[in-house]
Formats: structure tokens, sequence, C-alpha cells
């Protein structure tokens, strides 16, 4: 019997990283990259629709609020662990992921390649912090 992969919803409004974790996180035997936003206007409808284990969010984006959508998803699906991913890695960044119920915080300057592990990190419901 095979494990079920890990299903990822990627919501970034940069078309290139998502593009970029799209193609890294589903070239893995153990990961599906299950749909992609460019806002997190629908992000708790599609978590769910989709049964994502893990969710990118970008940290600043249009429309609506990144943490104001986390902290609705972490009520509506507590299964979907997600990972804030921003270009800033301040404590102050992390403070506001963490108290809106983030699994993890990924900072965009690092090597995107360490996503990966991260990634399973949070989905087995470890702290990436």
């Amino acid at each position: 019997m095979t494990a079920r992969r890990i299903r990822v919803l990627v919501v970034d409004d940069a078309a290139d990283h998502a593009r970029l974790c799209t193609i890294l996180l589903g070239a893995e035997a153990d990961m599906e990259v299950v749909g992609s936003l460019g806002t997190a206007d629908l992000l708790v409808e599609t978590a769910i629709r989709l049964e994502a284990d893990v969710v990118l969010l970008d940290l600043r984006m249009p429309g609506r609020p990144p943490l104001e959508a986390l902290r609705d998803l972490v009520k509506a699906r507590p299964d979907s662990r997600v990972v804030v991913c921003s270009g800033f890695d301040g404590p102050e960044y992390i403070a506001q992921s963490r108290a809106a119920g983030a699994a993890g915080h990924f900072v965009k300057t690092l090597d995107i390649t360490e996503l990966v592990g991260l990634v399973r990190k949070v989905a087995r419901g470890e702290a990436g912090f």
C-alpha cells in the first residue's frame, strides 16, 4: 500500500515564485500540487475543496489580507497546515504568522530547495519556524 501524497496548495501573487514552487514540489514523489491561487480571497473554500494538507501562503498580496484568511482557514479546516512565505524574516513577521495559526515560515530569499523539507516537516505536524 502506498502512502497518500502531501497535497499542496500554492497561494502567491508572484507568478514566477508560484510556478517555481509548483515545479519543485510537483517533482517530489511524495507531494502533489493540487492548486494555485493569486490572492487569498478564496483560500478557505479552495483548501477545503482540494483537501489541501499544506498551504504555501504569501504574506503580502492584493485582495483579502493573507493573515486574516489564514485565521479563518485554521478554524474551518484545522487539518491544513500553513507555511507563510515572505520576503521578510524579521521576528515580528514570524510572530504574526504564528499568532494567526501558521505551522511554519519560509523566507523567499533562502534556497528554494529548503522548502521541500519544510513542507514535509509541517505535513508531519511539526513546527517549521
